[in-house]
């Protein structure tokens, strides 16, 4: 049934805890000057971010009511000032203790950024006796740190290198160490372009910035409002999170959250889409917890607002205007350059070991660019040189200026506490920049690191000094450890640490700690590898398959969009070594979890688990065991389809089954059951089937005309002498939507269904306003023409001919002869399942749970209840005409065209064509689904969502992939939805 609801792709909201900050006793102080300083409106308005707006009044009418000569006099008592101060800030942090975090507009997050964090300027101790070096100190200085870094690359085992400083806007030093390739004599300078890794993320960073300065959104601009398709876990955050959110890393996801989803080859939107899944382990804004996502996001919303791609606005607005000649974002221009390293990796992975290169044909080069706004930059030492000046110049570089000074100097701005490896010092990350307070200036970096390769860009804005750094091995510390060495060599502080030899040896005990694992000496057989072969699932990496391998010594776990390997070693019984190719030798563990007839129910693939959990996977159910399923690549176009019509409409969750007699079958189950509880989709479970339900009652009446107690031309006078045109409506023309009756569902109805679902509304009631729109109705048998009335109007005949309720004679005619187990019309409000259904609130663009609903309202039109596996069956039954007589089959398959629409949509009885697929769709107050059968290749088709959103789209999307030669349409635009009212009643 079609409800019409108004439509909004708006999320719930909810509350999360909220962050708590306590101002040390140096910044209550600070906050006194602050205050004293601070100008409220008239009204109030917010003056402290993260605080409600009506505690901000409360504040705000105190402090407006002691003016500044009040408080210069409690100044001159340090006691009253103290106590002022300190019980504004006990109000304060217990505000924030027990309220939800605001938002801050960016003029108001300074005070945020100086008391909220702790005060960089003055966390630091200066030591007023550290100086840059004279001209003629200088040379000596750069002589000294080259041997340093040289004798490092040989202690780090690093094939190449190169290194540049920078200072006060001219390149002092650069040059280039080492070979490009391990065993190959062409050598490493200064135009050789190296990969530079999450270096990468503060070009991301300043064309955001760029954007904001033109206006196109601001740092404080809910992410949803420009990305409909964003989503987190949590509704509330969802909602709550802004631009300058994106690039903190301060989401509450866990730290590197889905970093080993690109080595299974999934594209950026398909990362982007996978966020919503992720779990949560700490609030939002309260800790720092490193990400690449995020700035997939935001290459999303640069890419929507500027019309180009990601890598043309780097070459437009950054790379060009820079004279970056030689730096790239893509895996072809990185090959385009004849002096290139692709780098270097270590044969057992993350161990240290023996070091190989890294060749053009490695199947995981491209796991970089599918995270590229967050790593896939690479240039030469010279570029990043220029970058380091841009960056010193406040956004000038040979008097080009491409970005306002405050506006650049937003990027480098503390937003998220970082933990500090260095003690005394504070780091906090900033918009794609680390901020690190440092003896004798702070000092902003970035540094990056691929699987092949490392870098470090930094620099100290006060001292006018910068250094950056490239290196051909993944060894990401060592430009941690070169930067620090040289300024403290540059500065000639007294015993400086050895930065590079401290951290090497925590590398190779961290190294050391990883060794392979020992395989019991006794272990336990391993299972049949026949009991746990097939096709597991989870919502986040999809479908996934296990086979045997050509020799059958192992198992193949194949993932993703490639159906990339992980190699399944037996272990110990059920356990399993996992080793991804060529890449982790030993990565860890897979168990299979066994049923009482030893048959896999699940597996938990422990290499995934680490990725935010996602490691644990349901065996899918095998209905139709003879039937082998689709080919895994056309199972990995099925799943990216399913996914991209998720994201784009937002739906909460989705269950799918394809079976065709010469391709094979395809199930998944996608998303949410319940947003609440977060409990995901099954294949199993039921849920409201909507228009649907018109085949079931149209199949009652047609049984009824076969047996003589109806026929196809009774006129509906005879039921309802009074009802208008009642004397030429035939019982034909009800089941064929050609009565000319206009709809009892109007705009105004189904509004107030939308808020009051549990209500009765007797049939009667439902019919009476239609006798007072005698106007409305056209002329029978003339035109199809789509309408719920007619449907609970052959629903009150059949109850009046037979004596019982049509959930009576469904179950006797239909579900109990075909064995549908999970199929029926309901009696009351409650719903079996775990799957809920959901609208969003046009008003408050909160999710509804609009699972429980009275059936009186949609009735025969749209009330019955199914699941996946029983609406296969009956799709079949449907067309087949298993429960008719062969010449009552016959008759309901004359279909006609629906009026004004295309020759290929047409209406039989109680059945829709649709080119050739035969079924129905069905849309109700929380649900969606369509089934179809389509005899020429003996395929059943059922999509459900758990939204009243359309299904026509990937309906028609999954078609025109297993059959393009049969269908008439193209792939249509998911997010052209309008199309489609007329095609989901």
């Amino acid at each position: 049934m079609r409800t019409g609801r108004p439509r909004s792709h708006k999320m719930r909201t909810g509350r999360p805890r909220s962050p708590i900050f306590i101002l040390t006793l140096h910044q209550t102080s600070e906050l006194y000057g602050w205050i004293s300083e601070a100008k409220f409106t008239s009204s109030g308005s917010q003056l402290i971010p993260y605080l409600p707006p009506y505690i901000n009044r409360t504040i705000g009418y105190y402090y407006r009511n002691i003016n500044h000569s009040t408080l210069q006099r409690r100044s001159k008592s340090m006691i009253q000032c103290i106590k002022l101060v300190l019980g504004f800030c006990l109000i304060a942090n217990l505000c924030v203790l027990c309220l939800p975090a605001q938002s801050a507009a960016p003029e108001k997050f300074a005070l945020q950024e100086k008391f909220v964090f702790p005060i960089q300027e003055t966390a630091q101790t200066k030591s007023v006796s550290l100086k840059a070096p004279s001209p003629s100190e200088l040379p000596q200085i750069l002589a000294d740190f080259e041997q340093y870094a040289v004798q490092a690359m040989a202690d780090w085992e690093i094939p190449g290198m190169a290194y540049a400083i920078v200072q006060n806007d001219e390149v002092i030093y650069a040059k280039g160490f080492g070979a490009r390739e391990l065993g190959k004599p062409d050598p490493v300078t200064t135009d050789t372009v190296f990969p530079i890794g999450s270096a990468s993320k503060a070009f991301t960073s300043l064309l955001m910035a760029m954007m904001v300065e033109e206006g196109h959104f601001s740092w404080n601009d809910p992410v949803i409002s420009l990305l409909p398709d964003f989503r987190m876990y949590d509704p509330w955050v969802t909602r709550e999170f802004q631009v300058r959110d994106l690039m903190s890393q301060h989401s509450g996801m866990p730290g590197h959250a889905a970093l080993m989803v690109p080595f299974f080859h999934f594209d950026r939107d398909s990362i982007r889409f996978l966020e919503r899944f992720i779990k949560p382990v700490t609030s939002f804004r309260a800790d720092f917890a490193y990400q690449n996502t995020l700035f997939l996001d935001a290459a999303a919303l640069l890419e929507k607002v500027s019309g180009k791609t990601w890598e043309q606005l780097l070459q437009e607005r950054i790379f060009t205007p820079l004279g970056m000649t030689r730096t790239t974002a893509t895996w072809d221009g990185l090959l385009s350059f004849s002096n290139r390293t692709l780098g270097h990796r270590w044969v057992n992975g993350w161990t240290w070991g023996d070091i190989i290169p890294a060749q053009e044909d490695w199947p995981y080069n491209d796991w970089v660019y599918h995270y590229g706004p967050a790593g896939s930059l690479a240039c030469s030492i010279l570029d990043l040189a220029k970058w380091a000046r841009f960056q010193l110049n406040k956004g000038e570089l040979d008097g080009l200026r491409l970005i306002a000074e405050d506006n650049l100097e937003y990027t480098h701005r503390p937003h998220t506490i970082m933990n500090a490896p260095i003690s005394g010092s504070q780091m906090y990350y900033a918009q794609g920049w680390c901020y690190q307070t440092y003896d004798p200036y702070p000092i902003v970096w970035h540094n990056g690191g691929t699987l092949t390769g490392t870098s470090m860009v930094s620099y100290l804005p006060e001292a006018g000094l910068g250094f950056v750094s490239v290196a051909n091995l993944f060894v990401c510390t060592i430009g941690d450890a070169l930067h620090l060495a040289f300024y403290d060599r540059y500065f000639r502080k007294e015993n400086p640490p050895d930065w590079c030899r401290s951290m090497l040896e925590s590398l190779r005990l961290d190294s050391e700690s990883q060794t392979p694992p020992i395989r019991p000496q006794n272990p336990a057989p391993s299972p049949d590898f026949q009991s746990v072969t097939g096709h597991y699932a989870n919502s986040f990496y999809g479908t996934v398959s296990v086979r045997g391998s050509e020799n059958g010594d192992s198992l193949i776990l194949s993932i993703g969009p490639q159906q990339q390997p992980l190699l399944l070693t037996p272990w110990d019984g059920n356990v399993f070594l996992t080793s991804l190719p060529e890449c982790f030798d030993y990565a860890d563990f897979t168990t299979f979890h066994l049923g009482a007839d030893g048959a896999s129910l699940s597996m938990s693939v422990d290499l995934l688990n680490t990725d935010a959990g996602f490691g644990e996977f349901t065996r899918v159910k095998e209905v139709d065991e003879e039937l082998p399923w689709l080919p895994n690549t056309t199972v990995s176009q099925l799943d990216a389809l399913i996914e991209k019509h998720m994201q784009q409409l937002n739906i909460p969750g989705a269950v799918v089954g394809v079976w065709t007699a010469d391709q094979g079958k395809y199930l998944a189950a996608r998303g949410f059951a319940n947003l609440e509880t977060g409990e995901m989709r099954t294949l199993e479970d039921p849920f409201r089937i909507g228009s649907i339900t018109k085949t079931f009652t149209v199949t009652v009446a047609l049984q009824l005309i076969q047996e003589g107690l109806l026929d196809y031309t009774t006129p509906l006078s005879q039921f309802y002498p009074d009802f208008p045109n009642a004397e030429i409506i035939t019982i034909r023309d009800l089941m064929r939507m050609k009565a000319g009756i206009p709809e009892y569902t109007t705009d105004e109805f189904l509004m107030h269904l939308f808020y009051h679902l549990l209500d009765s509304y007797p049939i009667d009631a439902l019919l009476a306003p239609l006798y007072e729109r005698v106007a409305e109705f056209g002329s029978p048998g003339e035109k199809v023409s789509y309408c719920n009335t007619n449907m609970i109007l052959l629903e009150s005949i059949v109850e009046k001919v037979t004596g019982n309720s049509l959930a009576e004679e469904i179950a006797k005619r239909i579900t109990e002869p075909l064995g549908l187990q999970q199929t029926f019309y309901p009696t009351g409000v409650t719903f079996p399942g775990r799957t809920r259904g959901y609208d969003a609130d046009p008003e408050s663009g909160q999710w509804i749970d609009h699972t429980e609903m009275s059936p009186d309202f949609s009735g025969g039109s749209g009330a019955m209840i199914s699941n996946l596996y029983d609406l296969k069956t009956f799709a079949k039954a449907l067309y087949e005409g298993t429960l008719l007589s062969p010449e009552t089959q016959t008759s309901r398959l004359q279909a006609e065209s629906f009026f004004g629409q295309p020759g290929w949509f047409r209406y039989g009885e109680g059945i829709v064509d649709l080119a050739g697929f035969w079924g129905h769709s069905g849309s109700i107050f929380g649900f969606q689904t369509i089934m179809c059968y389509y005899p020429p290749k003996d395929a059943t088709i059922v999509i459900s969502y758990n939204t009243e959103e359309f299904v026509q789209p990937l309906f028609l999307e999954i078609t025109a992939l297993l059959f393009p030669n049969d269908v008439p349409w193209a792939v249509t635009d998911p997010t052209n939805v309008a199309n489609w009212r007329k095609f989901s009643q």
